[in-house]
């Protein structure tokens, strides 16, 4: 993966700033990524048809001018999503 300054100094300010309001530190390495599924019981012929009908997944860069901070709510049904906040980058 290409390192990104940009998105790894962002990643640097969040863990600072929710260090300084009490919050523990992310135990986990940093990964940007993006979750593009998830799946629960789905039968392995269905993922690996899906895999290979998708893939490769190829991705050219963008640019980014705000991001929404999300809590995930996981239920019987799956995740549930609610948007906490929008952080403008511009």
């Amino acid at each position: 993966m290409d390192k990104a300054p940009g998105l790894l100094h962002l990643q640097g300010k969040v863990e600072t700033t929710v260090n300084r309001l009490g919050l523990a530190p992310e135990g986990r390495k940093y990964l940007p990524h993006i979750t593009l599924a998830r799946l629960k019981d789905a039968p392995v012929a269905r993922v690996q048809d899906f895999i290979a009908r998708n893939s490769p997944f190829r991705g050219g860069p963008w640019r980014v001018d705000h991001f929404v901070l999300f809590r995930s709510h996981l239920g019987r049904s799956g995740a549930e999503y609610e948007a906490l906040a929008e952080y403008p980058l511009a």
